[in-house]
């Protein structure tokens, strides 16, 4: 984008036309780019970004369009045009997922009972807070110590309040996880492994 000496183009993104309710928002807090911008030609402008708009519904988990509101203002920084342009594109948003794993007992003797324990979560953006995501299927993987290649052992549905559990018989020193694939409206998300030393 360019504009004549001595004037200022402003470029700022939002999300433009979303699919779902509050479409239009403008996003809020400018923020100058560290330098001026000289675009080619040598006429120089001002470019100037938004960050993220917060989101606060289920519903902006959702796909977005890109777009960018151009600005072109006289030298005493009054607005003198203003467009949108579209076309850039669309981005997915998701609400964050976590998991966690626990499994004991620690040690355990070889082919004995081992149970493994986790739970999932994903973000409420009306509580501001990670609650239970219930009902969903995630799959126990086992990773042998001293290797790199992790082994789907079983796939377990959570209950109703996201909590993981199941038993599995311990054969070798190993690290534990479950492992939650992404959804329409949620991201996937792996635990750390937790170790289980066998004896």
């Amino acid at each position: 984008m360019t504009s004549p000496p001595s004037r200022t183009c402003t470029t700022t993104p939002r999300h433009h036309g979303r699919q779902g309710p509050g479409q239009g928002r403008r996003l809020h807090g400018l923020r100058h780019l560290p330098r001026r911008h000289t675009p080619r030609g040598g006429r120089r402008g001002r470019a100037l970004h938004r960050p993220p708009w917060t989101l606060d519904s289920h519903n902006d988990a959702t796909t977005w369009k890109i777009a960018v509101n151009v600005r072109l203002r006289t030298p005493d920084d009054k607005l003198k045009a203003e467009e949108d342009l579209t076309g850039f594109g669309t981005v997915q948003v998701k609400r964050a997922a976590r998991a966690t794993v626990n499994a004991s007992p620690e040690p355990v003797a070889k082919n004995k009972t081992l149970t493994v324990t986790g739970k999932l979560t994903r973000a409420d953006r009306v509580q501001h807070a990670y609650v239970g995501y219930g009902s969903k299927p995630a799959k126990l993987q086992f990773r042998q110590a001293g290797t790199s290649t992790c082994t789907t052992v079983k796939t377990v549905r959570a209950n109703s309040t996201g909590s993981l559990r199941t038993t599995v018989k311990a054969a070798t020193d190993g690290y534990w996880r479950w492992t939650f694939g992404e959804t329409s409206t949620t991201g996937g998300v792996t635990a750390a492994g937790d170790y289980v030393d066998v004896t």
